[in-house]
């Protein structure tokens, strides 16, 4: 489904894959979110015990895809195994490579057009003025600017589709929700002495843009909180 762009071709598959996922079936597998989250929460805890240090964004890797296996009918157990199998290594190679040529349909044929365009009249084209490049000396899009969303257009809202819109809306998004409240609920409860260690730093954390939205580093490391000292308190 990633990567079918006929309409009448998506609209079946969409269909059949939308009630299984909708908030009244979700209740039936709400169990097994608690269950995958509590034995999540508990390597945290045993991991910070003996530790003092855990690499949460490689658990919680596992433990989102190990709840992504009731899609599949099974589960995975990657949080027990502490890894992914080969099945689940293929899963996000196909899925990362069918998003990319979702994403591009006709890049090959773009490839093919611009080798036939002499490079010399492309960059004349170009610089001949400054209607195509002076937006981009004014933006820098990669500079971060949370005032941009203090007052947010409709235009804005409408521009953010973290899930797609309309009929290509996401199936799964319940499910994605589900989880989202469940995990930052438990952990915030359970796991409520931890903090980001000093590896965690705003250039580590930067994001990078593949399937979903990724730490530049793959990584995110907690450690427990140090007490305070009598003298600050």
């Amino acid at each position: 489904m990633v990567r079918i762009i006929d309409y009448h071709e998506y609209v079946p598959r969409r269909k059949a894959l939308g009630p299984g996922f909708s908030n009244t079936n979700l209740k039936v597998m709400e169990p097994i979110l608690h269950k995958n989250i509590d034995t999540f929460n508990l390597k945290v805890k045993t991991e910070l015990e003996e530790k003092g240090k855990i690499e949460i964004y490689y658990w919680l890797e596992l433990a989102i895809t190990n709840i992504l296996g009731v899609c599949y009918g099974k589960d995975f157990g990657l949080i027990d195994i502490g890894g992914h199998d080969d099945f689940i290594k293929s899963l996000f190679t196909a899925l990362f490579t069918y998003t990319a040529r979702g994403k591009t349909p006709f890049i090959g044929l773009v490839e093919y057009l611009l080798s036939y365009i002499p490079h010399s009249e492309l960059q004349w084209l170009i610089n001949s003025n400054n209607r195509l490049t002076a937006r981009g000396l004014e933006y820098v899009t990669s500079r971060f600017k949370p005032e941009r969303w203090e007052n947010p257009t409709k235009a804005m809202e409408t521009a953010l589709m973290p899930f797609g819109g309309l009929s290509r809306l996401c199936p799964a998004k319940n499910l994605a929700m589900m989880k989202l409240r469940l995990i930052a609920a438990k952990v915030v409860k359970e796991c409520g002495d931890m903090t980001p260690a000093d590896s965690c730093t705003d250039e580590s954390l930067g994001f990078e843009e593949l399937t979903a939205l990724l730490p530049k580093t793959h990584k995110c490391e907690f450690q427990r909180k140090l007490p305070v000292p009598m003298a600050a308190r």
